[in-house]
């Protein structure tokens, strides 16, 4: 079983060395652990920190294309690359590494096919605006119901995709990827957790 651990990243040269070394090598469940980095046209030397932090895959933009268009890459070089699993993780280390064993226990499990980090459930996000935090709340609740499942954050990155869903969801514009992608998987009647 092969894991593929994404980070897409945009000037992150401050913080992606850090969030690299984070990443587990060694998950139960999971034969090979890979770092890819997905640099989005960065104007600093985040993909050339990535290198030197041990990232197994660096691939670069040439420029800002936007982070849906980074999702595509992603998903693309992921599969290229053998993923049985791909997580994607932000690369400014505000979720925990450690945390990707939670998220692909239930695909390990054959219990979801997608598995979503949810920072408005148990342990609250800190430093989410209010505005943010009410509009994914609200839109959550209204997609959710549309669709009969219950959703509690349309918009986090922090994911686990195996590679069935990855082959079959339908990518979506250059600027945003997230909610399409929870509302393409669930009309696909893929098993999203």
């Amino acid at each position: 079983m092969k894991l593929v651990v994404n980070i897409p990243a945009y000037n992150e040269e401050k913080e992606i060395s850090e969030t690299i070394k984070k990443i587990p090598r060694q998950i139960p469940g999971i034969n090979e652990v890979f770092i890819q980095i997905i640099d989005d046209g960065s104007k600093d030397k985040t993909a050339e920190i990535a290198k030197n932090a041990g990232a197994d895959f660096v691939h670069s933009h040439n420029i800002n294309r936007g982070i849906g268009v980074t999702f595509r890459t992603a998903v693309g070089k992921a599969l290229g690359n053998g993923a049985d699993i791909m997580v994607n993780i932000d690369a400014d280390g505000q979720f925990d590494p450690n945390d990707i064993q939670k998220l692909i226990d239930p695909i390990l499990r054959n219990e979801a096919d997608l598995v979503s980090a949810d920072r408005f459930g148990k342990y609250k996000a800190k430093n989410i605006p209010w505005a943010k935090d009410f509009l994914n709340r609200f839109a959550a609740r209204i997609i959710g119901k549309f669709l009969n499942h219950k959703i509690n954050d349309l918009t986090c990155g922090f994911r686990a995709y195996n590679r069935e869903t990855l082959l079959r969801l339908t990518l979506p514009g250059n600027f945003t990827y997230v909610q399409e992608v929870i509302i393409d998987a669930i009309g696909k009647n893929l098993k999203v957790k």
